[in-house]
């Protein structure tokens, strides 16, 4: 539960994991500018504020149920954490919020591009709408109806495919895991404008202007 109590402040309630007390806790996003949603994801908090930037803090790591917490099994990052909140840190824990200032564009799965061929040409992440949650994926709405994703990618919810097959017939299997980064999802078409977005625990669904309803990630009940 969140408190907007007033402006470029909130109060969140927080529970002690040791002593299993709740109590409020006030968070200073910053001064003078409002915010018009307040989102709370798995032990995360997403502020969009009224100038269109997103800002997050909280748990910035990806658990299992017994709470380990999952790293990059791949050649290139192994045993890096993954990071979740969108601002492109490996830290655990993110007292402070901070501002997602870029995104990415995927290109290039099938030739087996990956995350540091993107994060090369990072964009400004700027003039959201809208921000949704699932369990450890966020969705982000702009003023040009496009969408945009990060976090876990591991049942596609951020539209992207975890494995796809390369010119050769190679199969290209770390695809996109994750993502630091908000990514923009080209998967929906150019010529389509999203009006609103919403976010289960593993999947991703986006309205678009002529009343068809997207959906992407997890399909099983």
């Amino acid at each position: 539960t969140i408190w907007a109590v007033r402006e470029g402040e909130t109060k969140v309630i927080v529970k002690d994991v040791i002593t299993n007390q709740a109590t409020f806790t006030r968070v200073i996003v910053t001064d003078g500018v409002t915010y018009p949603q307040l989102v709370l994801g798995k032990d995360t908090t997403t502020a969009l504020k009224k100038n269109g930037t997103v800002w997050a803090w909280g748990d910035n790591a990806f658990r299992t149920e017994e709470g380990v917490i999952r790293t990059d099994d791949t050649s290139v990052n192994k045993g890096e954490m993954y990071g979740k909140l969108g601002f492109g840190s490996v830290q655990e824990l993110i007292t402070t919020p901070v501002q997602l200032q870029d995104y990415i564009e995927v290109t290039g799965l099938a030739e087996g591009y990956g995350m540091a061929d993107w994060e090369k040409n990072k964009k400004p992440f700027r003039n959201i709408l809208q921000v949704v949650a699932g369990d450890n994926h966020m969705l982000a709405l702009d003023d040009k109806g496009k969408v945009y994703a990060w976090g876990d990618n591991s049942y596609g919810q951020l539209g992207f495919p975890l494995k796809t097959v390369g010119t050769g017939g190679t199969v290209v299997t770390n695809g996109l895991r994750y993502s630091r980064y908000p990514v923009l999802v080209s998967t929906i078409p150019e010529d389509v404008k999203i009006v609103t977005i919403a976010a289960g625990a593993n999947h991703s669904l986006a309205l678009d202007t002529k009343g068809h309803v997207w959906a992407w990630g997890n399909n099983s009940s």
